[in-house]
């Protein structure tokens, strides 16, 4: 009758903004985990290519497993209290690695690890968007929050915290506080009134 698209625009514009925030939310995570880490692994911490790659994918196998167990603790605690918890394990775990990078890549792998598992809220948030938007447009709202999200955050990010790097090598770890905060307390928020 109409483009589903326009029926989320009109109806369930409430729903749009904790899509796109909690898609910046798991877009941080892969950024940093996935694209900026091996990057500066290499530029500031004169790694080998092929040593960043191997603990890159181990991350990544790690990011994996990360997202099977935040799929079970949605199904024991619920979507919101999931995203809550693994926006709280984010910085935590990103801190971990870097403190790791900066000791001169003390237990390397293992802080890897532990990013990758911590970096959960990439299995969690989609959870919560499943239940945002109703089965008739769940599609069009899920793809347009999440791409036009996505899009705008994944483009500037990685060159905003590249620039930054060479004032602390930390950076990577204070922008998953942030991040890690906004995910925390729109859980907290939008999951009193949207429970899932």
């Amino acid at each position: 009758a109409e483009l589903p698209l326009r029926t989320v625009l009109r109806e369930h514009r409430s729903a749009l903004l904790p899509a796109m925030i909690l898609t910046c939310v798991l877009t941080s995570a892969v950024v940093v985990l996935v694209v900026i880490t091996p990057t500066m692994m290499q530029k500031t911490f004169g790694m080998s290519p092929s040593h960043t790659f191997a603990l890159s994918a181990l991350g990544i196998v790690f990011l994996n497993i990360g997202c099977v167990l935040a799929g079970l603790l949605v199904d024991r605690i619920g979507a919101w209290r999931a995203v809550l918890v693994y926006s709280l394990l984010l910085p935590v775990g990103i801190a971990v690695l870097y403190a790791s990078l900066i000791a001169g890549g003390v237990w390397l792998g293992a802080a890897y690890a532990i990013a990758g598992l911590s970096c959960g809220v990439v299995g969690a948030v989609p959870s919560v968007m499943v239940n945002l938007f109703p089965a008739q447009v769940r599609v069009s709202g899920i793809s347009f929050t999440y791409n036009i999200a996505y899009a705008l955050w994944a483009s500037t990010t990685p060159l905003m915290l590249i620039a930054l790097m060479p004032t602390s090598p930390w950076i990577c770890v204070g922008y998953c506080v942030a991040m890690g905060a906004v995910g925390a307390v729109s859980a907290a928020h939008f999951g009193k009134r949207q429970p899932t």
